[in-house]
């Protein structure tokens, strides 16, 4: 069966609290978003971020990348219920109020999982169970998509 292509979606991306920079994520991102036609990336990452992605996307010309600047981030050696509690302007906070409220249409993070499904739980209960649905197969399926629209 055919897929349907991908079109007019926004996807919000981390690229705080990885193990990954957030340069080497955002150019990547980058590189990657040229070939997204109907796709939309909204980077979400602290003011460390912003001069690196101002040039990346005055070098690659980019009109479907955005950056939402926040305060905070959360590591990975965080307490998650600690963190979540106290950095509510962080990367991955924002990022799933962006999703909860229907501003983007997928969050991906490589973050403090803990994290994830504690701010999600805490959003909505409903809101956590369908973060804690998507799985492995469904994300496998969405990149599968986004490299067929290339």
């Amino acid at each position: 069966m055919k897929q349907a292509p991908l079109n007019n979606l926004k996807i919000g991306i981390d690229l705080m609290g990885s193990d990954t920079a957030p340069s080497i994520l955002l150019e990547a991102i980058c590189q990657f978003s040229k070939n997204c036609k109907g796709i939309d990336f909204v980077v979400i990452g602290t003011e460390e971020v912003e001069s690196v992605f101002l040039e990346l996307k005055e070098t690659y010309h980019l009109q479907n990348v955005s950056l939402l600047i926040v305060k905070n981030s959360i590591s990975l050696n965080e307490n998650p219920l600690v963190a979540v509690r106290r950095k509510k302007d962080s990367s991955i906070c924002e990022g799933l109020n962006l999703l909860k409220h229907k501003k983007i249409d997928a969050f991906v993070s490589a973050g403090n999982t803990g994290a994830i499904t504690t701010a999600a739980k805490m959003l909505d209960q409903l809101f956590y169970k369908s973060v804690l649905h998507f799985n492995n197969a469904e994300a496998s399926r969405i990149l599968h998509l986004l490299n067929a629209e290339r």
